[in-house]
């Protein structure tokens, strides 16, 4: 099936099959007797005129194997002309009736392309040709109302089922990909969330002379916290923690949960001294943080940051989506050893793997804001 769709894609294989039946179609009827058809006789070089836009067209999709938008928008909307042409061209009742039922099909084909006002202007189009034909028929008023309402629901039917169904596909589509992204317990995305929404998050805030930065945050004595309270209170601790941290942090910084108690941020910042303040910040709300039935409990925190360069980040600044991923990969490898570092030295705080020799000015008063013992730079920032 995945060798099929790569030689043609099947939307575009059918709208060349139908025009090259069209074709066929008129060409045949050129090959009638003038005496057994003396209107198609009559009308055997215009016919033969159009049979060959007809083939024309279905070989130009043949060899297109896969339309664009704009092409199948403008091969519906000649398919309309052609049929209406054709059937005005020929003084037949039965080939104008032919005609009149070809439409309905021509709109159903428009479905497979088409969604939304589009469709809608391609039906509306389909339906006002298929009426024009009618009128050119020798009808009575109530049977020409009553033939013109059943065609404007035939022609009308399968871009609404079809539309209706297309929808709930996408948003079926939708909230599955959704789950797949999002770790149901904490509603934050989970490890294959945060791989697809790592690249655009980088590309969109890692801005020449800043930091790229990530955090690596586990939940201190989450075990015993299981052990003593029981899974589904270690479960409420884990919500009440990722919405702490989500809070804590700008709308557009990714947080996810990384696996077990694990959290992983990442984000962009100024400095070291602005990565410190972001660490001691994280730390010290989910430390302050009480929930009426639940412990308290802390959280260890190791971060690790790369300075992008005035280039951007990658060879040239277009790095791949992959290149992006193995970067703040590398980051959180780092950042985990510095997780470990502080769960050593007593768990509680933040310890960052990479910061400046000399700390700006401004960290200590920045830190101090969160809390009032924690020190202002260097490898570890102990509570």
């Amino acid at each position: 099936m995945d060798q099929l769709r790569a030689v043609v894609e099947w939307r575009t294989a059918l709208m060349a099959v139908l025009m090259l039946l069209d074709a066929a179609a008129l060409v045949a009827v050129t090959t009638l007797p003038a005496s057994a058809a003396p209107a198609f006789g009559a009308r055997r070089g215009e016919l033969l005129v159009l049979a060959a836009v007809w083939a024309a067209l279905g070989l130009a999709f043949a060899a297109r194997r896969d339309a664009r938008p704009r092409e199948a928008t403008a091969a519906v909307v000649l398919a309309i002309a052609l049929v209406g042409v054709c059937g005005t061209l020929v003084p037949d009742v039965h080939w104008r009736w032919l005609s009149v039922s070809t439409l309905p099909l021509v709109a159903a084909v428009a479905t497979v392309h088409h969604r939304g006002w589009k469709l809608v202007g391609l039906v509306t189009g389909a339906s006002a040709t298929a009426v024009g034909l009618l009128a050119q028929l020798d009808l009575a008023t109530p049977y020409l109302l009553l033939v013109a309402a059943v065609v404007l629901v035939l022609t009308a039917t399968p871009a609404v089922v079809v539309s209706a169904l297309a929808g709930a596909l996408e948003r079926a589509r939708a909230t599955s990909e959704a789950a797949a992204r999002t770790d149901p317990l904490t509603g934050l995305l989970n490890r294959h969330g945060a791989a697809q929404a790592i690249p655009p998050l980088v590309r969109s805030t890692a801005r020449p002379g800043c930091a790229l930065a990530v955090l690596l945050l586990d939940v201190d004595h989450f075990k015993a916290v299981n052990d003593t309270w029981g899974h589904s209170t270690g479960d409420r601790v884990l919500q009440a923690v990722a919405g702490c941290v989500r809070d804590g942090l700008r709308s557009h910084d990714l947080v996810a949960r990384w696996g077990g108690e694990e959290l992983l941020v990442v984000t962009a910042v100024d400095d070291d001294s602005d990565l410190v303040v972001v660490g001691e910040r994280l730390r010290a709300a989910v430390a302050r943080l009480r929930v009426e039935g639940l412990p308290p409990v802390t959280v260890s925190i190791g971060t690790d940051r790369c300075w992008v360069p005035a280039g951007g980040i990658g060879p040239g600044a277009r790095a791949s989506d992959e290149e992006l991923r193995e970067l703040v990969s590398a980051l959180v490898d780092q950042a985990d050893g510095a997780l470990y570092e502080a769960k050593a030295a007593g768990r509680d705080r933040v310890v960052h793997a990479a910061l400046d020799e000399r700390p700006s000015p401004s960290t200590e008063e920045s830190t101090e804001e969160y809390t009032e013992e924690s020190p202002a730079a260097g490898v570890s920032a102990p509570v």
